[in-house]
């Protein structure tokens, strides 16, 4: 995280405020009255595709290898994203601190 915030330090007020608006809006998405609703379809998505992963690994045929590869990316990204949006607070508030030091 130190190393987070000498690049933060080391970057231009244009850039600051840049990283700044965006990490607020990603909060200001997990605030969104929707979210909930989003986070819960995405989570039965991402079910529906371990489920099928687990079905194809135990098939007679086995798992299409470029198949297996898609769906564990898809579920792979949605963590991703989930872990962007949802983590976007601290970091707003590291880079805050970082900036008052």
């Amino acid at each position: 995280m130190a190393r987070r915030l000498r690049a933060v330090r080391a970057m231009n007020e244009d850039d600051k405020r840049e990283l700044l608006k965006m990490q607020a809006e990603l909060v200001a998405l997990t605030k969104h009255p929707a979210w909930p609703t989003l986070i819960k379809v995405l989570d039965k998505k991402v079910d529906r595709v371990e489920i099928e992963m687990l079905t194809r690994a135990f098939s007679v045929n086995g798992v299409d290898p470029a198949q297996a590869h898609f769906l564990r990316g898809f579920r792979d990204g949605v963590r991703y994203m989930r872990k962007v949006c949802e983590g976007a607070e601290d970091r707003l508030e590291h880079i805050l601190k970082a900036e008052g030091e």
